[in-house]
């Protein structure tokens, strides 16, 4: 588990930063070379990927002899300094109201926490690590964000799984 920092504006990468939390958990085969590194995304504003670990470690489980795993709380959610905006705290509306709400509410700043800044944050979680293929899981807003990181870093994918399971 821990933090990096990073630029909030990459056009300022001098200006203010922004911790990105992540949790890494081993492979049981450690003695074995590693077939890839599992990486899981959630997402979206006020959606914690290391919020629901226990869910994505039971998905990981069956291939966690040979893959480690990478959670990663996208900026703006969980421990990466999750945004306060009052439409969150209640699920009363659609979620695609309730993230309107909450972007009118930051105004220029919501571009500090659009999926090029986040994809940009997972990629650098993986060179600190020095993570090489990965095998990207995107749930929800996460399987938006994994088709960017995609296009950004083909490179670096072994697989992509797409989970459009959804609170629309």
């Amino acid at each position: 588990c821990g933090f990096i920092r990073v630029p909030l504006d990459r056009r300022f990468p001098d200006g203010r930063r922004i911790r990105i939390y992540f949790e890494r958990y081993f492979r049981g085969e450690r003695n074995r070379p590693p077939v890839s590194t599992v990486v899981s995304i959630e997402g979206g504003p006020g959606f914690s990927t290391t919020a629901d670990r226990a869910a994505r470690i039971q998905l990981w489980r069956p291939v966690s002899a040979r893959r480690d795993l990478v959670l990663v709380d996208l900026r703006g959610t969980g421990r990466s300094g999750a945004l306060n905006c009052p439409a969150f705290r209640r699920h009363i509306l659609p979620y695609v109201v309730r993230a309107g709400r909450c972007a009118a509410q930051l105004g220029p700043a919501r571009d500090d926490y659009d999926t090029s800044q986040s994809v940009q944050d997972v990629h650098a979680v993986l060179r600190t690590l020095g993570v090489g293929k990965i095998d990207l899981y995107g749930d929800s807003y996460g399987s938006y964000a994994a088709q960017a990181f995609a296009v950004r870093y083909p490179s670096r994918l072994r697989s992509l799984v797409l989970d459009r399971t959804s609170q629309l």
